[in-house]
C-alpha cells in the first residue's frame, strides 16, 4: 500500500560565517574598541565590579591612577599604560583577564594602536546626535530608486558587489502582501499586477495593501509583542482578562488611521495625563497593563505591584529606546553608562500610576453608523431653528449678565384642591399630592410675597419616589398636563421651560383652550421649570391667588410642584444653560440639539442608549493625585529594603541621552521626552525595528539592546538616514515602510548567489533581500485564506480555535474553560486567538510564538519537524484543505486535473507551476486516488463531510496539504 503523503527530499544549506568585508581604516573606537572592552574587560571592571577602582562604563576611571597608584590607560603612551602591561602578561596569576582565554594578539595590537593614537574615547553610537543624513554618491546613478538605495549600494559598490536584479512580479506582490496584510495575495490581484505596464504599478500595488484593513492587523500584532500581550494574567491561577482585547482593537485602529508615532507613544505612555483627555486617549495606557498579575493567595500585593512597576518601566526603555535598564535594577548596568540611581528614577516615573478602568466603545457597529447618521440629518433640517434660537438665548443670557434677579420661594397661606386631593407642604416649601388621583383638577393656591418688583412667577414640577415612575406628573408613565395657570388680578405674557413635550409647547398655558398646554413626555422622573412672565410688575410685597388648571383629563395632573417669585427684569432661560456665558455658542447648540428640539432630542438619546450598550470598561493605569508614593532604591533591588537614608529620588531619565530638566516630572513629561527630535535613540530603535519586520534581519542585529555590548551597525549611516526620515515624514509609520518597501533594495530577488558564499553569506551588505519565514499567527492565517475559509472581521474579542483536549483543560481548580468558537469565530485571524499564558495555543508555540511574559522586540525563527507535523495534523489547517478541495472541484470554470492544479498552486504561491512542478503534483494525485481506492474507510475520514465522491475528494485533500506544507508556502520569498 502506497502512504498518502509521499514526499521530496528537501535539502537545506548552512551558510558558513565567513565576510569578507572592505579593509579598515585606522582603529574606530566604536567599532574596534569598544566590542573587546565590553566582551573581555567588563566582567570585573564594569557596572557591577570595579574591581582596582576603575570601570570601562565611567571613561573618567580609566586615566585616573587606580588603587595600586597604576594608571590603566595613559592616552598616546601605550608602554606606559597598566592595561597593555596585564593583558600582555607572561604570568598567569598577572595576566589579565584572570579567568578564560588570553586576548588573541589582534586584539592587544587594536588597543595598543588605540591607545598609542590618543585614546580618544568616544561616545557610544547610538547615544551620540543622528548624523545629518547626506546620501553617498554612487557610481551607478541609475539604480538607487531613494536614499536608502544609495546607502546599499555604495557597500556593496566598495567590496564590488552588484546588486540583485528585482524580483519577478509574482515575488514582488506576494511579498509586500505578506508583509503589509499578513495575507497572500488573490490570483485577480496577482493578474492585475503583472498585467499593468504603467510605471507606478508597483506603488499602486503598494498603496492598496498600505490602505488595506488587513495593515492594521498585522502591524499590531507586532507591536502586541513589545506590549507583552495576553489575554490572561499569568502565575498559576492565570485569570482571564475579559477586556483585554479592547486594547488591542485601539492598536489595530491606530495604526490603520496612521496615528503620527510620536502621538502613538504620548497616549500610550501618559495618555491619562493628557489635559482633558479622551476614553481612548485613557484606553491607550493599557499598554502598560498587559504585565502579569499574581491573584495566588498568600502573595504579598506591594512585592508583586513593585514587579509590575518594574516591569513598565523596563519595557518602555527596552521599546523606545533599545536600553537593557534591568541590568540596572540592583546594581550599576554591568556594561551601559546607566547606575541603580537612574534605574530608580526612571522607575519613579511609572510608581504612582495604579490601575482603574475606563468606559469605551466595544466596536463601531452599522446600527450605530446609521444612527448617528439619522441624527446628523435630524440636526440639518432643523439648523434655521437652532441658530435662531441659539441668538435669542445668547441674547438672553447676555441681558441676564447685566441685570441680576432673586428668586425666592413663595409662603403658602391655603392651599386646595377641586378633586379633594391633598396638597401635602414639604421642608423644601413644595407640595406633594396625595389621595385621590383624580382625571382632571385644579389647585388653587394663597401666597404671600416678601419681596417687591416681582416680574415672574416660576413653577418647579419636582420627580418624588412616590409617584409613578418617579413623577413629577400623577399620570401612570409619570407625565401631566398644565393647560392654564392663572394669577388673579394680573395678566402673564409669556411661558419658558427647560423643556417640553412636542406640541405640548408651554406658551398653551397662556390660552383658554382645551388639550393645549405644558407636558414633559419622554423627560419623566427630573426636575422642570417653567417661567411665566408678569405683563406688569408687582411693585409692592403682598398676597397672590395662584390656579392651576389642569382639565386634559386621564390622570395628568400634577405630582410634586414649588412656587417662586422672580424680582428683577431677568429673561428666562432653561436651567442647564443659565450658567453658561453668552459666547458659548457650541454648548448652547448642542443642547438645543440635546433637549429643546424634539425629533433631535429623542434621535440623541437613542444614539446615547446604543452607545452604552455597545460600550465596555477596559482596565488601564491613572496616576493618582493624592498619597504620591516616594521613590527609594532599593538594596540590590530588594523591594524590603528601601534605602531611606539615600532619600527618595526624583523621576528621571537616564542621562545618556539628550537633556531633560524638569523638576516633579511626569509620565507625560518623560513620553514628550522619549519623543523629542533630539533624542538619539527612539527614531533609530523604532526605524531599525521597522526594517527588521520587511528584512528579516535588523540594521542592529540586537532590536531590544542599543547599549555598548550593541555591534555597530555596517549601515549606520543608513539606520540614522532612516531615522530622520521617519521623522520628517511626521513619524508616519505608514509613509516609512512605503519608503522602504519602494526601494530598489527591498524589491531584490532573494535568490541565493554562489558567488557571494564567503564574501557576504549573511547578507549583510543587503546584495539580496532575505527569506524569512511568517509567524506563527500567519501561517494558520495563510491556510484559512487560501482555502476561502477566513473570516476577515476586523477587531472584536478574542476566539478559541480547536486546540487538543489536554492543553485546553490546564486551568486552576478548573476555573476557566476553552470553548471552541463555532460558526466564523472559529476561522478568525491568529492573531485574535486566546492567548493564555499557562496554556497558550501549542500551533503558535510551535511556530515560535513568544509566550507574553516579557516584551518581544524580534521573534526567533527555528525550523523543526514538529513545525511540518503541526501543519499536516492541525484540526483547522485539515478543514480549510477541504474547503479549498470542494471550491476547486465545484467551480465550473476548472474542467481538468491540470487546471486545479494550477489554481490551487496559484492560489497559495502566486506564481504559476513549473512544468515539472505541475508533474511531480499530478503523479502525488494519482498516487492518493489509487491508495484511497483501495483504503475507502480513510477516505471518508479525509474527505469533506458526505461530499458525493470521497475517493476523489480524499485524493485532493491529500495533494492540497502537501502543497500547503511546502515550504515556499509559508516563507516570504
Amino acid at each position: 500500500m502506497k502512504s498518502p503523503f509521499p514526499f521530496q527530499s528537501i535539502l537545506y544549506a548552512t551558510a558558513i560565517l565567513v565576510v569578507v568585508l572592505p579593509v579598515r581604516a585606522g582603529v574606530d573606537f566604536g567599532r574596534d574598541v569598544l566590542p573587546i572592552l565590553s566582551a573581555r574587560c567588563a566582567s570585573c571592571h564594569g557596572g557591577v565590579k570595579k574591581t582596582s577602582g576603575f570601570t570601562f562604563t565611567n571613561s573618567k576611571t580609566l586615566f585616573a591612577p587606580a588603587k595600586s597608584g597604576a594608571i590603566p590607560i595613559v592616552p598616546g603612551k601605550p608602554e606606559n599604560s597598566e592595561v597593555i602591561a596585564r593583558i600582555g602578561h607572561t604570568d598567569p596569576d598577572e595576566r589579565m583577564p584572570p579567568e578564560g582565554d588570553a586576548l588573541e594578539p589582534e586584539e592587544i595590537e587594536t588597543l595598543k594602536e588605540w591607545i598609542a593614537s590618543g585614546a580618544e574615547w568616544q561616545e557610544h553610537w547610538a547615544f551620540a546626535p543622528r548624523n545629518p543624513g547626506i546620501v553617498p554618491l554612487t557610481k551607478n546613478s541609475i539604480w538607487p530608486a531613494n536614499g536608502i538605495d544609495h546607502y546599499v549600494l555604495a557597500g556593496l559598490e566598495a567590496a564590488g558587489i552588484e546588486p540583485s536584479p528585482e524580483a519577478d512580479r509574482y515575488t514582488l506582490i506576494r511579498r509586500v502582501a505578506l508583509d503589509l496584510t499578513g495575507l497572500p495575495p488573490d490570483i485577480a490581484e496577482v493578474d492585475t499586477f503583472v498585467a499593468d505596464k504603467s510605471p507606478n504599478a508597483y506603488e499602486k500595488v503598494v498603496d492598496h495593501y498600505l490602505g488595506s484593513p488587513h495593515f492594521g492587523e498585522r502591524w499590531a500584532r507586532h507591536w502586541l509583542d513589545q506590549a507583552r500581550y495576553a489575554d490572561s494574567d499569568g502565575y498559576e491561577k492565570d485569570n482571564a482578562r475579559g477586556d483585554a482585547w479592547v486594547w488591542r482593537q485601539w492598536v489595530i485602529d491606530s495604526l490603520n488611521r496612521d496615528q503620527p508615532f510620536d502621538q502613538f507613544t504620548i497616549e500610550q505612555i501618559a495618555g491619562d495625563l493628557i489635559p482633558e483627555a479622551t476614553p481612548e486617549q485613557r484606553l491607550a495606557t493599557a499598554f502598560h497593563r498587559q504585565t502579569l498579575f499574581n491573584r495566588e493567595g498568600g502573595v504579598d500585593p506591594e512585592e508583586d505591584r513593585t514587579k509590575r512597576v518594574i516591569d513598565r518601566a523596563t519595557t518602555t526603555a527596552t521599546t523606545w529606546l533599545g536600553l537593557t535598564m534591568q541590568c540596572a535594577q540592583c546594581h550599576d548596568h554591568p556594561y551601559d553608562p546607566i547606575t541603580q540611581k537612574e534605574f530608580y528614577q526612571f522607575y519613579s516615573f511609572f510608581n504612582n500610576a495604579d490601575e482603574s478602568a475606563v468606559g469605551v466603545p466595544k466596536f463601531r457597529t452599522s446600527d450605530l453608523a446609521a444612527k448617528e447618521a439619522a441624527l446628523e440629518k435630524a440636526k440639518g433640517v432643523a439648523r434655521a431653528e437652532a441658530e435662531a434660537w441659539v441668538k435669542k438665548t445668547s441674547a438672553d443670557l447676555a441681558y441676564n449678565a447685566t441685570h441680576p434677579s432673586k428668586t425666592e420661594v413663595l409662603e403658602v397661606l391655603k392651599a386646595e384642591s377641586t378633586s379633594g386631593a391633598k396638597l401635602e407642604l414639604q421642608k423644601d416649601g413644595s407640595f406633594l399630592v396625595t389621595g385621590v388621583v383624580p382625571d382632571k383638577d385644579v389647585y388653587t393656591l394663597r401666597l404671600r410675597m416678601s419681596q417687591a418688583d416681582v416680574s415672574a412667577i416660576k413653577l418647579e414640577v419636582l420627580p418624588d419616589k412616590g409617584l409613578p415612575k418617579n413623577g413629577p406628573g400623577r399620570a401612570k408613565n409619570g407625565n401631566f398636563v398644565l393647560e392654564q395657570i392663572l394669577i388673579e388680578g394680573h395678566r402673564l405674557i409669556s411661558a419658558t421651560t427647560d423643556y417640553h413635550q412636542q406640541e405640548f409647547d408651554p406658551g398653551g398655558t397662556l390660552k383658554d383652550a382645551e388639550k393645549t398646554g405644558w407636558a414633559i413626555s419622554p423627560e419623566m422622573g427630573k426636575t422642570h421649570q417653567a417661567t411665566f412672565e408678569l405683563e406688569n410688575p408687582i411693585t409692592k410685597a403682598g398676597e397672590i391667588t395662584v390656579r392651576l388648571i389642569q382639565n386634559y383629563g386621564g390622570n395628568h395632573v400634577i405630582g410634586r410642584f414649588r412656587l417662586s417669585s422672580i424680582s428683577g427684569a431677568q429673561r428666562p432661560v432653561p436651567n442647564q444653560v443659565h450658567k453658561l456665558k453668552p459666547d458659548q455658542i457650541d454648548e448652547l447648540e448642542r443642547h438645543y440639539f440635546a433637549q429643546i428640539n424634539p425629533t433631535t432630542a429623542a434621535l440623541a438619546k437613542e444614539l446615547a442608549e446604543a452607545k452604552k450598550r455597545n460600550r465596555v470598561d477596559a482596565r488601564v493605569i491613572q496616576q493618582r493625585s493624592t498619597n504620591l508614593r516616594p521613590t527609594y532604591i532599593f538594596h540590590r533591588g530588594d523591594f524590603l529594603q528601601p534605602q531611606k537614608d539615600l532619600g527618595a529620588v526624583q523621576s528621571n531619565p537616564p542621562a545618556l541621552a539628550h537633556r531633560f530638566e524638569i523638576k516633579n516630572a511626569n509620565r507625560l513629561d518623560l513620553a514628550k521626552w522619549i519623543v523629542a527630535e533630539e533624542n538619539p535613540l527612539t527614531a533609530r530603535v523604532v526605524s531599525n525595528v521597522i526594517w527588521a519586520h520587511l528584512f528579516g534581519e535588523g540594521l542592529v542585529p540586537t532590536p531590544d539592546d542599543f547599549g555598548t555590548r550593541a555591534p555597530s551597525p555596517g549601515h549606520r549611516r543608513l539606520l540614522d538616514w532612516l531615522a530622520n526620515e521617519f521623522i520628517r515624514l511626521g513619524w508616519s509609520r505608514k509613509q516609512l515602510i512605503k519608503t522602504i518597501v519602494m526601494s530598489r533594495s527591498y524589491r531584490q530577488s532573494s535568490g541565493h548567489r554562489p558567488e557571494l558564499t564567503y564574501l557576504d553569506s549573511y547578507n549583510y551588505l543587503l546584495h539580496r533581500q532575505n527569506r524569512p519565514r511568517v509567524e506563527a499567527e500567519i501561517v494558520r492565517d495563510l491556510h484559512l485564506s487560501v482555502s476561502g475559509l477566513l473570516s476577515k472581521k476586523i477587531g472584536g474579542e478574542s476566539v478559541f480555535p480547536p486546540i487538543s483536549a489536554d492543553v485546553a483543560a490546564i486551568s486552576f481548580a478548573s476555573s476557566f474553560k476553552w470553548k471552541t468558537s463555532s460558526g466564523d469565530e472559529r476561522y478568525r485571524r491568529g492573531m485574535y486567538t486566546f492567548f493564555k499564558r499557562t496554556a497558550p495555543d501549542p500551533n503558535l508555540i510551535t511556530f515560535d510564538c513568544p509566550d507574553s511574559n516579557l516584551t518581544a522586540t524580534s521573534r526567533s525563527s527555528s525550523n523543526t519537524p514538529l513545525m511540518a507535523l503541526a501543519t499536516l495534523q492541525n484540526e483547522v489547517f485539515h478543514e480549510a484543505a477541504q474547503t479549498f478541495t470542494k471550491n476547486l472541484l465545484e467551480n465550473p470554470a476548472l474542467q481538468t486535473d491540470m487546471q486545479r492544479l494550477t489554481q490551487g498552486f496559484r492560489a497559495c504561491l502566486a506564481r504559476f507551476p513549473e512544468e515539472a512542478e505541475l508533474v511531480t503534483l499530478a503523479g502525488l494525485l494519482k498516487d492518493n486516488r489509487e491508495y484511497y481506492q483501495d483504503d475507502k474507510e480513510s477516505a471518508l475520514k479525509l474527505a469533506p463531510s458526505k461530499y458525493p465522491d470521497p475517493v476523489e475528494a480524499a485524493a485532493w485533500v491529500a495533494t492540497i496539504r502537501i502543497i500547503t506544507n511546502l515550504d515556499e508556502f509559508i516563507v516570504r520569498n
